[in-house]
């Protein structure tokens, strides 16, 4: 069995009216989504988050290839990158509410990650070594996802 341990909460502000909309392109719609900031909190590590984005891919069953960069930077100065890739997916009917503005239930959608770190702040170079994965859900003004290392 996989064994994992709480690695931190990340909470991110979505920018959703300040999205570029790239366009249709050969794999799909491409969006540029800001990340406003956040905060993380674990039992290792806490902090903010500076701003970034997410370069969406919208595939066209209306599935999201999400591809989000982030600098971190911890309670004690140091400063972390993050990069997660993963997917939100839902039924048409379920996407057509989430387009509306509606809140969903986290049952009606898949919203699941995989991240990694980058850092030369000695303390924190375990990140560097690590696989994280994470599941997510629709907050009022963004997202937020719970990060698990796995062991």
């Amino acid at each position: 069995m996989l064994e994992t341990e709480e690695l931190f909460e990340l909470t991110l502000s979505v920018g959703i009216s300040e999205m570029i909309n790239v366009g249709e392109l050969p794999l799909g719609g491409r969006r540029i989504v800001p990340v406003n900031g956040g905060r993380f909190r674990g039992s290792k590590l806490n902090g903010e988050v500076l701003p970034g984005a997410d370069w969406v891919l919208v595939e066209p069953d209306g599935s999201f290839r999400i591809d989000v960069r982030l600098t971190l930077k911890t309670d004690d100065l140091q400063f972390i990158y993050m990069q997660y890739e993963g997917f939100f997916h839902a039924s048409r009917e379920v996407l057509a509410r989430y387009y509306r503005g509606e809140p969903l239930a986290e049952h009606e959608y898949y919203l699941r990650i995989r991240a990694s770190f980058e850092t030369s702040a000695p303390q924190y170079r375990w990140l560097n070594h690590i696989i994280s994965v994470g599941k997510g859900r629709q907050t009022s003004n963004g997202v937020a996802y719970d990060l698990y290392h796995v062991l």
